[in-house]
């Protein structure tokens, strides 16, 4: 039965090759041309995803099932592309504002959804998950350096910087520098009321 089900996904990922072919053209031409930023992002995507297939065959797998790496894609081979070649569509509720000129490669969106990366420059291999926004504070936008992870629901806003290796708990907020190797979670919740009374206890 597993072996089946791995026979029909080869089968699926190889007809997926046809409708790819303008998006596989562009991406051997970019690689070809030393663009290794989107070479590093499909490695990235398959070291997380224990994907088993070449580079070739990876990149048709997550075009086909992961619309995030359809944004990464667009943003690093021009986002005019997005419209040309309209069959395969970008994630709409995710938005990469920063340039891909100031994003390391490696970058991983996980889900993506209602997702907003404005920094001023993301570092190689970060991770970004849903529903995080990361933008400008007072027109400034901050700096995520190398394998910075921010996770699900959290806020990283203004002139500041993330330093290397640290990680943003799921719904913190951040507006203040944060050393590199850090762990950054948000106050725990509590219960203010029981039975109608005023109380104050730590979840």
């Amino acid at each position: 039965m597993l072996q089946m089900k791995l026979l029909i996904k080869n089968i699926l990922v190889g007809i997926a090759v046809i409708p790819l072919f303008f998006h596989i053209i562009i991406l051997c031409v970019n690689v070809l041309c030393g663009n290794v930023e989107i070479r590093d992002d499909i490695s990235h995507y398959k070291s997380r995803k224990s994907i088993k297939y070449n580079l070739f065959f990876t990149f048709v797998y997550l075009m086909l099932i992961f619309p995030e790496f359809r944004n990464i894609f667009y943003m690093r081979m021009g986002r005019f592309w997005r419209y040309l070649l309209f069959w395969f569509p970008p994630l709409s509720t995710l938005h990469i504002w920063t340039p891909s000129a100031r994003i390391g490669g490696g970058l991983y969106i996980g889900h993506g959804w209602g997702t907003v990366i404005n920094a001023y420059r993301v570092g190689r291999n970060c991770v970004i998950g849903q529903n995080c926004t990361i933008g400008s504070r007072n027109f400034k936008e901050p700096v995520l350096e190398d394998n910075v992870k921010v996770w699900a629901h959290a806020v990283v806003l203004g002139d500041i910087v993330v330093e290397e290796n640290s990680n943003i708990g799921a719904g913190a907020v951040v507006v203040k520098n944060v050393p590199k190797n850090s762990v950054v979670v948000p106050a725990k919740s509590s219960i203010i009321r029981m039975n109608g009374e005023k109380v104050n206890i730590l979840l």
